[in-house]
Formats: C-alpha cells, structure tokens, sequence
C-alpha cells in the first residue's frame, strides 16, 4: 500500500531526494558533511552523497550538485608513512565545504547553505603507505567550492606531517566530477 506511486510512474512527476532528506517546510535539505569517513579507490562512505531523482518513465534519473576532491599520497622509496585523519580547508571562510544543498519539493531551485569551511576525512584505522603504493583520498564537495584555494594538512594522531596548498581557481569542484590532484610525497 506505502508504494502504489509506482502504477503512476509514467503519467506523474516525482521527485526523490537521497540520502536522509530533511523536509523543511517547502525545502529540502541534503548534508554535506564537514566529517566524512575514509574509503579507498575513488570511493566514499554509503548514504553520503546528496542526489535529487526525477521520474522518466518507469525509473528515476539521479543527478546531484556535489563533485569530489580527489588525491593520493605516497611515502619516499623504502620509507612508510602512516595518518588518520586528512584536513581539507578553503583559504576564504565563505568558500563553503559543508553544509545544506536545498531544493525546493520539487528538486529545482538549488542552493547551498554552507555551515564551515573545513571538511576532515578519518579513518579507524592508522592509513599506511609504503613507498610506491599509494593511498587515496576522496572528499564530497559542493558545486563551485574550493574557488579561493585550499590547504590539505594529513595527522597521524594530532600530529600533523603534511601540508600543501594549493592556489585559488585552480581546482573548482564540478557536479558529479572528480577533480583530482597530483600525487603528493608524504616526506
């Protein structure tokens, strides 16, 4: 009875919000979240990315207003390296990495309501890397974030033994596209 919907997928619009879609009055609001768990191989933690569905004819067509920071890192040769956390902040605090992507209930009028300008990306687990044998990263952003710049600085524990900058207008983050970033030497 909760899914007869489905018998008017080819004559009637609707709309589907993913994941945990908050209903907010005429809004609705998906999460970026400025703490985002680890996963390797161009991958990110289930029930994270933000997708709005629209209905064509007996299926929904998914599309989403968030894109993804991409890098890897390895150690110098014959060396390891281990972290657990990596930190991702925008040069300008109004360069938003996290917070609300809101529609309207039918999935137009898109905006991005930023709570942060700092997303960190942990691990359980101590992240090895060993010389040649990379480690990868990925980081769910908003649409048009990381305009200003960025710093990623890499912890082992609260020590930090990483940093790099990279400069404004170099790596904006497009919808549902990786951008991905030299591989950087953890010395």
């Amino acid at each position: 009875d909760k899914i007869n919907f489905v018998a008017d997928l080819e004559t009637k619009d609707y709309t589907a919000f993913y994941p945990n879609a908050i209903i907010d009055g005429d809004d609705v609001k998906l999460e970026i979240p400025a703490e985002q768990s680890y996963k390797p191989l161009h991958s990110f933690a289930n029930n994270i990315y933000p997708m709005v569905g629209f209905n064509n004819e007996t299926n929904f067509e998914f599309t989403s207003d968030a894109g993804f920071l991409y890098f890897t890192f390895q150690a110098p040769e014959n060396q390891t390296r281990q972290f657990d956390r990596i930190v991702v902040t925008a040069n300008d605090p109004t360069d938003y990495l996290a917070g609300y992507m809101v529609y309207d209930l039918n999935g137009g009028n898109y905006r991005f309501v930023g709570t942060t300008n700092v997303v960190t990306i942990k691990s359980p687990s101590k992240l090895v890397v060993v010389g040649d044998l990379l480690r990868d990263v990925t980081v769910i952003l908003p649409l048009g974030s990381l305009w200003s710049g960025f710093s990623v600085d890499v912890y082992d524990g609260e020590t930090c033994i990483f940093s790099k900058v990279a400069q404004p207008l170099v790596n904006i983050i497009q919808a549902m596209n990786y951008t991905e970033m030299p591989c950087q030497i953890i010395e």
